[in-house]
């Protein structure tokens, strides 16, 4: 399949999902055809996109949101602030973890209500992310580290070099952020 400026992919069903970031848009390709049967706008330089069953979201680096994109009528529903440059997104149950590399952050957005209930600095440059049992894993690139939080236990450590940090962002704990705001489309 040909597409300009392709950057992130996840598949759901007989489609592969495909964020063009210099075109602001999400190309939907049929896996059996393998032929570009729409697209979806989205925000500023969409970046990588994770599936929830339900929905897409979409990292937008550019404009510093996450899009939500209902699977069943293919349209963006929600726009929410999270940060500067959010890059990886990885969905656990009714949390969405999204890591900003710029703002050196990680939040935690409440999949339900569709807004960010918390974000933690988290080291030099995040850029990966997984949810693992009880854990969140980020990678930071510039600071030699993996950032480790248990969700339960609300403890987090560092492993690998001597810069970074650990991070923890459970899903009770509240704080306001002036730029995290949500925005519905």
């Amino acid at each position: 399949v040909e597409l300009e400026r392709p950057t992130g992919v996840v598949v759901t069903g007989d489609a592969a999902w495909i964020t063009q970031s210099e075109l602001n848009r999400v190309a939907k390709v049929d896996l059996a055809s393998n032929a570009v049967v729409g697209t979806i706008e989205v925000g500023q330089r969409p970046d990588t996109l994770a599936s929830d069953g339900e929905a897409l979201w979409v990292s937008n680096r550019g404009a510093g949101t996450l899009s939500r994109i209902d699977l069943a009528t293919e349209q963006v529903t929600d726009t929410i602030q999270v940060g500067v440059a959010p890059a990886g997104i990885a969905i656990d149950g009714d949390r969405v973890w999204v890591i900003d590399n710029l703002d050196n952050t990680l939040a935690l957005v409440d999949r339900v209500s569709r807004e960010v209930v918390n974000s933690v600095e988290v080291g030099a440059r995040p850029l990966g992310l997984v949810v693992l049992d009880d854990s969140v894993w980020v990678t930071l690139s510039q600071g030699r580290a993996v950032a480790v939080g248990e969700r339960q236990q609300q403890r987090s450590q560092r492993r690998g070099g001597a810069a970074g940090g650990g991070v923890f962002v459970g899903a009770d704990e509240r704080r306001e952020h002036p730029r995290r705001q949500r925005r519905r489309a």
